[in-house]
Order: C-alpha cells, then structure tokens, then sequence
C-alpha cells in the first residue's frame, strides 16, 4: 500500500507549493492587481494550468487557499495564510481581506495593521 503524502502546513511547504505561496503573498504585499489567476501562476511557471491543479488541491485542503471564478480561476489567500502572514490582523480582517478579494478580483488588498 503506497504511503499517504502528509498534510500541508507552513512547516512541510517545499517546491512549487511554497513557490505559489510565496508569490501569492509578494503579489499582495507588491499590489500586484494584475495576479493570482490559475493562468498566470501557469505562465510564471512555465507549465500548464492543468499541470498546478495537484499543487493548487493541495494547497486548498490545507486551507492556505481558495480557488473562486468561473470562466478564469483566480487564486484567493485564506484568512488563515493572511494571518499566518501578519500575526497582528485580527480574524475577523483577515476574513473580510480574504472575501474581498475573491469578490472583488482586482481589488487592492494590503496586509497590515489597521
């Protein structure tokens, strides 16, 4: 019987996982608003959307991520990852920053301290 691969955490994050991650976050902390779709992280990469899809379950099941959209899949920080990321913003903010987002693809979002 094959050996179940561990949970993800910020701990056991290594390779492309980390690489999305880390990216997702500098995006956020850059303004990047011209990021964070499937494709993009596709291109960046230079691979295939469908060649992230392990990688991204991955990193949704272990609650760092959340993939929202339809037509283009964009790729959402949790509040879980924003708090990891700035142990000062409150659940609540990181909650209402997360939401934003995946409502509001192109919003701005900056993690900090109110």
């Amino acid at each position: 019987m094959a050996e179940k691969k561990p949970k993800l955490t910020f701990r056991t994050l290594k390779g492309r996982a980390q690489d999305i991650v880390t990216r997702l976050m500098n995006s956020i902390a850059l303004q990047d608003r011209d990021c964070c779709t499937v494709d993009d992280f596709a291109e960046e990469f230079k691979t295939t959307p469908g060649r992230l899809k392990t990688t991204l379950k991955q990193l949704e099941e272990a609650g760092l991520i959340e993939l929202s959209g339809e037509e283009t899949l964009l790729i959402v920080p949790t509040a879980k990852l924003l708090r990891h990321q700035d142990r000062h913003l409150t659940t609540n903010k990181a909650q209402e920053l997360s939401h934003g987002v995946s409502d509001n693809p192109r919003a701005e979002l900056v993690v900090g301290r109110d």
